[in-house]
């Protein structure tokens, strides 16, 4: 009997320390969920891929670095023979996509073991998390379609709405979904690196964001006190 266990896991900031949480975790304290016996032989690995190439680690205290490099488009762990010689796990982490987890164990107790496997890693990962996979899939572009109805109803209603109105504002919906999801993708990633990059996209674009708005207010409030 085996049980192979595949979860996506919610979108997180990857730092060192989590690695080393998780390091510890699969070289230890996952022995707690299996009868180990001295046969078995842990083998934990590690790598970290950047543009240049793939670094491999048998542990990540030897990595030097506080932060991983600027960058780093994938960490992957890996961990086999742990419970019994057949077992695997892996957990990936990729800038571009999605973080995931895989558990493959033998035994009668296989699933409740891969299932308290998968349980504490998200436990670990829980101090890690943000929320910007909210950000991503089909919510956004439920908003924007939601706010696009609501506009076409009030222009409805007012007896203003025309054909060429329509086709604007569904062209103007569908740019909207196009720059929001490029947008999220490249600021908002589900998977963030806690990297030695000198300059950060997202809190660029906050700071560009925070200055027009505060500058519209500053606009509006002066206009109001200049003309009434």
């Amino acid at each position: 009997m085996n049980y192979n266990l595949h979860k996506d896991l919610f979108s997180c900031t990857v730092k060192k320390s989590l690695i080393l949480r998780l390091e510890t975790f699969l070289k230890s304290d996952i022995d707690k969920i299996f009868d180990s016996s001295e046969e078995d032989k842990k083998k934990f690995s590690l790598s970290i891929k950047d543009d240049i190439g793939t670094l491999y680690l048998d542990s990540i205290d030897e990595y030097k670095n506080d932060r991983f490099p600027a960058k780093t488009s994938n960490i992957y762990i890996n961990l086999r023979k742990f419970g019994s010689l057949g077992n695997e796990l892996h957990i990936r982490f990729p800038r571009t996509g999605t973080p995931c987890i895989e558990v493959y164990v033998e035994g009668d107790k296989s699933k409740d073991q891969a299932t308290a496997i998968f349980l504490r890693i998200k436990e670990i990962l829980e101090e890690y998390k943000t929320y910007h996979s909210l950000l991503h899939g089909n919510t956004a572009s439920m908003i924007i379609g939601g706010v696009n109805g609501v506009v076409l109803a009030m222009l409805y209603v007012k007896g203003s709405l025309t054909i060429q109105t329509a086709m604007m504002s569904f062209t103007v919906t569908i740019l909207c979904s196009i720059c929001f999801v490029v947008v999220t993708h490249y600021l908002y990633p589900k998977v963030e690196f806690e990297s030695n990059a000198l300059f950060i996209p997202r809190k660029i674009f906050h700071y560009i964001l925070s200055t027009f708005i505060v500058g519209l207010l500053i606009v509006g409030f002066l206009k109001k006190k200049i003309f009434g």
